[in-house]
């Protein structure tokens, strides 16, 4: 007989190496569900040893899986509670582990935070990291074990109120993890496991805020699950994976026939299901969480995964610092020495440094804790808040009004800066037409994260628009009783008066020269194929397609005076400063031609 057991391993990637493994029991972990390798039998080989730290602690280990890069113990903890015990066979996993060791356990102390409801929610629903270390040169890794089916073979297991019991916990285990503003995003059958009918919720490698939740049909949506399985469960099972738009009727009609639902349960979960179709961002769990049918099945508390470091968090004093809330991430835009590293228009977050090296900036709808960062050797997480959001014209400063970008030409907007002193006349602003303001995103913030100058470890403070209005007068001196200035005695020395400020004006490019533009190769009616130059390795923008000095001796200077530009593109309209970096290729293109270096 196969034996079965549940890991609440987590977080992205442990399918790929756990698939890999030799499995003698069938398990199922935080990334995934493994089956058995046949009739293998896994051979203690001594290559990773059960920790020495957890002996006496945890007892009746056994070897129950072993690859090439880790294996897995099942052991019992003082308490008679299971727990997995992850060996790795290299030191270098302990970084990435202690990642995802520290995501699992944040969402148990927001949970602390949240209050005493939220948190007795997670006890019970979310397995978690107990803890982590390393023995040696071989790393190690505490989780909680959970139950031994996987809620996909749940139907037909239960009798009608064991059933509207194990569905009435799926819920509230999905709203442990919405009611702090998470979303799992893959709740697939072996993702919500039984043993009996208590339940878990395992496998937080796809976790992401509320907001970012995945939407569409399947089981990536979390309100879908609750849908399918909460069909299956009342044995009214939807013909595919996940419910379809087409079977709502049905299923609602089964469900409220076999469960005896009453009206407003019933609404619960008409409105999840009619959000689910039409896509909706608010996916209505609390609703459904809050239903007679939820409320009046659920078991009583019982703290099925207890952690020692959330003990007592529920009376912590989270205002005085000694339990920074860890799964706040920093605002990008307050972090020393952020210029230049993840423009605002294209990145959402980083996993930030403070010094000079490059940061990890996170794709559109990725979002990571402070703990995973600092597992990748960063020193934390940070987002934008304003990350795309536009602002809206009607709302943009008048640059005429407000006295900024002077000396900007048939520009649309302008990226200003308020304390001009030290910064050279020619990087006091960007000046940009339509084209150049959108691919800069400077309407969604652009200007807060592009460099004042090189070298130099500043960012503009915002963007104006040029509307033609006459700068503001000077605001009239109040009228009143003159007051003679009082006399004050002469220094003993000079005083030396501030520097002065010279006015704006447009960036400098390297002089035209046709030297340089004699130094290219003219492939004439052919695009360069290479990658477009945004910002050049110094980090100041090149202004991309609407050069301020746009001739083909000025645009040769300026490629020459940069290593990376490989070569540069003219086209019909007279525009040249298109900065390729290699290798080049070219395509042959009417109206295009490439100078190559």
């Amino acid at each position: 007989m196969v034996k079965h057991a549940v890991l609440a391993l987590s977080l992205g990637a442990h399918a790929a190496r756990a698939a890999r493994m030799k499995m003698q029991e069938t398990i199922s972990t935080a990334g995934g569900f493994f089956e058995a390798t046949g009739d293998d039998v896994v051979i203690f080989d001594g290559s990773c040893p059960f920790p020495s730290a957890l002996k006496g602690r945890f007892t009746d280990e056994i070897m129950v899986g072993t690859g090439a890069t880790a294996c897995v113990f099942i052991a019992q903890d003082q308490t008679g509670h299971s727990v997995a015990v992850k060996v790795a066979k290299q030191a270098s996993f302990m970084s990435m582990w202690q990642g995802e060791c520290g995501q699992m356990q944040q969402i148990r102390l927001k949970s602390c935070w949240a209050g005493e409801d939220k948190h007795r929610l997670v006890q019970q629903y979310l397995p978690t990291c107990i803890e982590l270390g390393i023995d040696g040169q071989y790393p190690w890794y505490v989780m909680h074990a959970a139950g031994r089916t996987g809620v996909e073979a749940a139907g037909g297991l239960f009798s009608m109120d064991d059933a509207k019991m194990v569905f009435s916990e799926m819920v509230a285990g999905i709203y442990a993890l919405h009611g702090l503003e998470y979303s799992h995003n893959d709740l697939h059958g072996k993702n919500i496991v039984l043993d009996g009918t208590q339940l878990a919720v395992i496998d937080f490698g796809e976790i992401r805020p509320l907001a970012q939740a995945q939407r569409g049909p399947g089981l990536k949506r979390d309100a879908n699950a609750i849908w399918t399985f909460g069909a299956l469960l009342a044995d009214c099972q939807c013909r595919g994976l996940a419910c379809q738009a087409d079977e709502k009727d049905d299923t609602l009609s089964c469900i409220q026939e076999k469960w005896n639902l009453d009206s407003n349960s019933t609404m619960a979960l008409t409105k999840l299901m009619d959000a689910s179709i039409a896509n909706e961002q608010d996916q209505y769990v609390e609703g459904v969480f809050n239903s007679d049918l939820v409320q009046n099945s659920l078991p009583s508390f019982h703290n099925q995964y207890p952690w020692e470091g959330a003990d007592g968090c529920e009376s912590w004093d989270w205002t005085d610092g000694s339990h920074p809330q860890v799964w706040e991430s920093t605002e990008c835009l307050e972090v020393p020495h952020m210029v230049g590293k993840c423009p605002i228009g294209s990145f959402p977050g980083a996993c930030y440094r403070t010094d000079s090296q490059p940061w990890m900036c996170w794709a559109p709808g990725q979002d990571f804790t402070n703990t995973f960062c600092q597992g990748q050797g960063f020193e934390g997480a940070c987002k934008y808040a304003d990350y795309g959001r536009e602002i809206p014209e009607e709302r943009l400063d008048s640059c005429e009004e407000m006295g900024e970008c002077g000396l900007c030409v048939n520009a649309y907007v302008g990226c200003y800066v308020n304390d001009k002193h030290g910064i050279p006349p020619a990087q006091q602003c960007i000046c940009a037409g339509h084209d150049v303001a959108e691919s800069l995103s400077l309407l969604r913030h652009g200007c807060k994260t592009y460099r004042i100058g090189v070298p130099g470890d500043r960012a503009y403070d915002g963007v104006c628009k040029f509307t033609g209005a006459p700068p503001l007068p000077s605001p009239p001196k109040p009228v009143g009783p003159v007051v003679p200035e009082p006399i004050v005695p002469a220094p003993d020395t000079p005083v030396v008066p501030g520097p002065v400020v010279p006015p704006v004006v447009p960036p400098s490019p390297p002089p035209p020269s046709t030297a340089a533009l004699e130094s290219f190769t003219l492939h004439e009616n052919n695009r360069c194929e290479g990658t477009a130059i945004s910002f050049w390795s110094d980090g100041s923008i090149t202004f991309y397609g609407d050069s301020f000095q746009d001739d083909l001796p000025g645009c040769a200077a300026m490629c020459s005076a940069h290593e990376e530009c490989a070569g540069f593109m003219s086209k019909s309209n007279g525009l040249c400063s298109y900065w390729k970096s290699g290798p080049l290729g070219f395509r042959p293109h009417n109206g295009y031609n490439c100078y190559a270096k």
